[in-house]
């Protein structure tokens, strides 16, 4: 993953690609995939397919790869689009402060 980004970072298309399918691999890590994902968006590079893993992983993993992965949404979204987000970390955060440390 680090080689692919320091790749992008120098422009070259093979890095690009390589981080784009890792977010398209669905077999490979949560935590593959959030990173190849933040990669891009670290690098500018808007991607579909790396749009859908962060949201197949918020929407699927109940670990912290699901958290990180919201992390990665846009500061602007609509408050109809943010409720769901909210009403569901609330209760995670809930779940999380029950358990006994």
């Amino acid at each position: 993953m680090n080689i692919a980004f320091a790749l992008a970072q120098l422009g070259e298309p093979i890095g690009f690609n390589t981080l784009e399918t890792n977010c398209r691999d669905s077999r490979a890590s949560s935590r593959i995939r959030v990173q190849a994902a933040g990669y891009m968006l670290t690098l500018k590079r808007g991607s579909e397919v790396c749009a859908n893993a962060l949201l197949d992983i918020q929407q699927t993993e109940r670990d912290g790869y699901g958290i990180q992965a919201a992390l990665f949404f846009p500061n602007d979204l609509s408050a109809d689009d943010s409720r769901p987000l909210i009403t569901e970390y609330s209760a995670l955060l809930r779940v999380s402060s029950a358990r006994p440390q």
